[in-house]
Order: structure tokens, then C-alpha cells, then sequence
């Protein structure tokens, strides 16, 4: 079994829509497209059996617009670093936002630079009440510092990263710190 039909399984069990997964043929346009900062290829189809880490991840190159087909393993890809809390909302709004995956992709090992390789990291879609059609991205970083500490250590990782790195995210991604 591999470990995206173990996700399958999992989520089909908890009740979740599962993500469909890429037919062998539509994988032949992946193939190679994402490139890591080491400057190894990595074959999407074949991602579930990498094994890389994620902090050492702070370069990741795809297209701007991904057909729907595309999606599916690459949002994978962000499920295996992040939790998804609502993970039926977050998977949509990845799919209708897909220039967002390689920008997560690329957060992660910025956020494990600043708060260390095994931080967590949550996506939680958050809808304005008020508004139709509203909803934004929140990346929470999940960590027992102190209150100083971790405002500092946030406030750093905007200025030496995210302030420049957020107008890709075209208002719809938010980073922030939550206390455990």
C-alpha cells in the first residue's frame, strides 16, 4: 500500500472526501516539474515514496497555473508538511487558488528556519461572516515559546521573508503564530 492510498483510506474513514490521485498518463507532464533547492527533480508520481525534509525545502518551482488534474499530488505534498484543520475547506481552496501550493511549499522551510525543523504548522481557511465569498488562508504556526519569543521570532520571518513573498499569495494567505 502506498502512502497516498493510506491517505485515501484515512480520510475516507474520518468521514472526509479523499483526494483523487493522478492517472499514470497525466503524470508524464509532472514529471521533473518540481524542482527542490538541492536541485534534485522529484517525480510526482513517485513523491509518496521520497523521503526529503521539508525545512531543507525553501525553493520550489512550478508552474503558475496548474491544471485541476496537477493538483491533487502536489496538494499531497503540502497535507505531508502541514495539518489541515477543515481539511475538505483547505483542499478546496487549493484547488480554486493553485498558484498558493508552491508558496506553501516554499513557507514551510522558511518557517522551520525561524522555529525549528519539527514545528508545526496548521491551514485553516477562515470565511469573513460578512462578506460572500471571503475566505483566506491561515498558515498557524503552533508553538509553546513564550509570547515575546515567538512575536519576535515572527516578526523577523515577515521582514526577512514573508513581507516580499506575500504579494504571491494575492491577499488569500495569512502566516501567524498560535500558543500551544
Amino acid at each position: 500500500m502506498t502512502y497516498g492510498s493510506t491517505l485515501q483510506r484515512t480520510a475516507e474513514q474520518r468521514g472526509e472526501n479523499p483526494v483523487p490521485f493522478l492517472l499514470p498518463t497525466e503524470t508524464e507532464w509532472l514529471k521533473g516539474s518540481i524542482a527542490l533547492y538541492t536541485g534534485a527533480m522529484v517525480d510526482v508520481a513517485e513523491s509518496a515514496s521520497l523521503s526529503f525534509n521539508p525545512a531543507s525545502a525553501s525553493s520550489v518551482t512550478c508552474p503558475e497555473v496548474m491544471p485541476a488534474w496537477q493538483q491533487p499530488n502536489l496538494i499531497l505534498l503540502v497535507e505531508q508538511w502541514y495539518t489541515f484543520r477543515g481539511r475538505d475547506e483547505v483542499i478546496n481552496l487549493l484547488k480554486a487558488h493553485p498558484f498558493l501550493v508552491p508558496l506553501l511549499l516554499e513557507a514551510y522551510g522558511k518557517i522551520a528556519e525561524y522555529f525549528g525543523p519539527s514545528a508545526e504548522v496548521v491551514l485553516e481557511v477562515v470565511s469573513d461572516p460578512e462578506a460572500v465569498n471571503d475566505h483566506e488562508l491561515f498558515a498557524l504556526i503552533r508553538t509553546s515559546l513564550a509570547p515575546q519569543e515567538a512575536l519576535a521570532r515572527l516578526e523577523r520571518f515577515d521582514q526577512e521573508w514573508w513581507l516580499d513573498a506575500s504579494d504571491r499569495a494575492k491577499c488569500l494567505l495569512n502566516i501567524d503564530v498560535e500558543y500551544i
